[in-house]
């Protein structure tokens, strides 16, 4: 007979997995429903997306019993800005678009902090993490058989959602996959997922996401430690040789399908005209390269200037720059917009927490000493490149990012204080 110490544990072994199980299920459906877009839109139905986040939120507090709530210094920043961005809307000159950011705004820290207090191993981290990819891999496949979105010359004309978007969730999944090839064994077959992604990137014709994620690819590639292994086997050989042939394969097969054809000239045109100024390759170019967005911060620092101390509200660069311009766009660079919408202030604190964040790796990355934390940097330095040329300060998947390296830093070095005081005690 089983006794009753027994069956309470079994049951609570139990409840305790389905608990983590439906975690996971909030995963799986929050970031699905930002690829989608279903949610995330603020012309189909942000506040849907909010809500659910905010179920993510409790759920992940109620699961720790809401005993407390962890939040790391660099994003006790990140809130100061969220406040002052909030607060915004009181003196905001078109309140309708102020409200839209603020929602979004809210959604970036119901996630992050629900991510971060829900990470606290290892094991979930990397579990998050192959969610984001296998669900990325889904989302590729969506993009290809029920929108036709890499056909020639449709960059322009996708209702959804712009094409930045979807190179910065590429972007983050190839982050993750060399994460997790430095981090775990299973090495090829993130490397090819990788790629996969890479092309995409390609694809979307983002030339800041093209020279952000070489940039980062090229810095990966270097050996952390300069030591020469020349141990090869028949087993490393033939993953090789099936892995270049692979590759080999899968450029040929989409260059047949004109997969390149729209993105990668502009990628090719814009690096072009950046190193020999030549203007027959103008107009296949990028506008950041034509004068455009030169002109958009231009703009911003002339907004910036009438009200240099909390803005003009934010999202309200758009108000201004239509009202004064006629151009119905943004700045294309987030420190502009922070600078318009909420002044010097704001853009101060956003400024500490990227920078507070910078410090806390390298600082971590000194004492720990692996690759794995110098991977996790070179992905900021991509992100923030990134953000030069995109809005990036209330984007789900740049705070996915930073909930899940803080969280994996503070866990490495944690252990390592933990074994080495087990070690000084024996």
């Amino acid at each position: 007979m089983i006794s009753n110490l027994t069956l309470n544990t079994n049951i609570n072994f139990l409840f305790g997995k389905l608990k983590l199980l439906s975690i996971y299920l909030l995963f799986i459906v929050l970031i699905w429903a930002s690829f989608i877009g279903a949610f995330v839109h603020p012309l189909i139905n942000t506040n849907r997306f909010l809500l659910f986040s905010c179920v993510f939120l409790l759920t992940i507090l109620l699961n720790r019993k809401l005993v407390f709530l962890i939040l790391p210094l660099q994003f006790r920043l990140y809130l100061v800005f969220a406040a002052l961005a909030i607060l915004s809307i009181i003196y905001s000159l078109d309140t309708s678009l102020a409200i839209i950011e603020i929602r979004n705004l809210i959604i970036v820290i119901f996630v992050f902090i629900g991510t971060y207090n829900f990470v606290t191993t290892i094991n979930r981290i990397i579990t998050v993490m192959n969610i984001f990819i296998v669900l990325l891999c889904v989302y590729a496949l969506y993009l290809f058989l029920s929108i036709d979105i890499f056909s020639f010359g449709a960059r322009f004309n996708f209702e959804e959602k712009s094409y930045n978007i979807i190179m910065l969730e590429f972007i983050v999944g190839v982050l993750f996959c060399f994460f997790l090839a430095s981090f775990t064994e299973k090495k090829y077959p993130y490397y090819l997922l990788g790629i996969l992604f890479l092309a995409i990137i390609i694809a979307t014709g983002s030339v800041k996401g093209f020279i952000a994620i070489s940039f980062f690819i090229v810095l990966s590639l270097i050996p952390y430690k300069f030591k020469f292994n020349f141990n090869l086997s028949i087993r490393k050989i033939l993953k090789f040789t099936f892995l270049s042939i692979f590759v080999c394969i899968a450029i040929v097969f989409l260059s047949k399908m004109d997969f390149f054809d729209s993105g990668l000239s502009r990628v090719v045109a814009t690096i072009m005209f950046l190193v020999s100024n030549d203007t027959q390759y103008a107009m296949e170019a990028a506008g950041s390269v034509h004068g455009v967005r030169d002109q958009l911060v231009s703009y911003g620092i002339e907004f910036w200037k009438e009200r240099p101390i909390f803005g003009s509200g934010i999202n309200n660069y758009r108000y201004l720059i239509q009202k004064n311009y006629g151009f119905p766009t943004y700045s294309h660079n987030t420190y502009i917009e922070i600078l318009v919408g909420t002044g010097i202030v704001g853009f101060i604190f956003y400024f500490l927490f990227i920078i507070s964040t910078f410090i806390f790796l390298i600082k971590k990355y000194l004492v720990l000493k692996e690759k794995s934390i110098l991977l996790i940097i070179y992905g900021l330095v991509c992100l923030v490149i990134i953000s030069f040329g995109q809005r990036m300060y209330a984007v789900i998947y740049q705070f996915i990012y930073i909930a899940l390296i803080l969280s994996f830093v503070k866990i490495k070095l944690r252990n390592k204080l933990f074994n080495l005081n087990e070690y000084e005690k024996n």
